[in-house]
């Protein structure tokens, strides 16, 4: 009965392909390596996520909510 979650939900929107997602592919490939051949797929899309509010669960019942900001 010790198990915990936590989501983060939010609005996102697509990188569009250029400048902006060179810079964040390079960011995302730096720190998981093993993705490089993937997200340089050409059918692969990035995307921007503004965390709206976390959700922190234990035990199935106790829930708490955070909102960025508050």
């Amino acid at each position: 009965m010790r198990i915990e979650a936590v989501t983060a939900t939010g609005r996102s929107t697509p990188v569009e392909r250029g400048e902006s997602f060179e810079r964040w592919s390079r960011i995302l490939v730096a720190r998981h390596p093993n993705l490089a051949g993937f997200v340089a797929s050409p059918s692969v899309a990035l995307f921007r996520v503004e965390i709206v509010r976390f959700f922190h669960v234990e035990r199935f019942q106790e829930v708490r909510e955070w909102r960025p900001g508050d």
